[in-house]
């Protein structure tokens, strides 16, 4: 999945708000409309940011990635962000999230939306639609 994809399903489980297609990534005039506006509106509600003016959204989205997107969007919608940061003991190569992910995957895996596979998180590896699906899944079920 990209980022831009994720963008997109981010901003459709929050029912398509209105929003302008602007906003301040330099590298996303090619895509579709909604997509353009999904990027907006997650860039202005703080659930997505950028390096250099640049969102890269053709690129794969990381594990760890995806979950810090996830988090940030429970908190602009209200739902319960809080976490134990032991819940990262679980994982084997919890020395490879980035510091900037590290509560929100702590916070993924205390709410079980993520449990990671033969004891590790990956952080950086690319995840799948299946697992997006999945991970979407468990999080209607929770937060609704």
């Amino acid at each position: 999945m990209t980022r831009a994809s994720f963008a997109l399903v981010m901003w459709r489980l929050a029912g398509q708000p209105s929003t302008s297609e602007n906003n301040a990534f330099s590298d996303i005039g090619h895509h579709q409309l909604n997509t353009r506006r999904a990027i907006a509106w997650a860039q202005v509600n703080g659930i997505v940011t950028g390096q250099d003016g640049r969102f890269e959204p053709d690129s794969h989205i990381s594990r760890q990635s995806m979950v810090l997107m996830l988090h940030r969007y429970s908190r602009m919608v209200g739902a319960d962000s809080t976490f134990d940061i032991r819940a990262l003991n679980q994982f084997g190569d919890r020395g490879s999230i980035a510091n900037v992910a590290r509560d929100a995957v702590a916070w993924a895996a205390n709410t079980g939306l993520v449990r990671g596979s033969g004891g590790n998180f990956a952080p950086n590896a690319n995840i799948t639609r299946a697992s997006v699906v999945l991970i979407l899944h468990r999080y209607v079920g929770q937060f609704g």
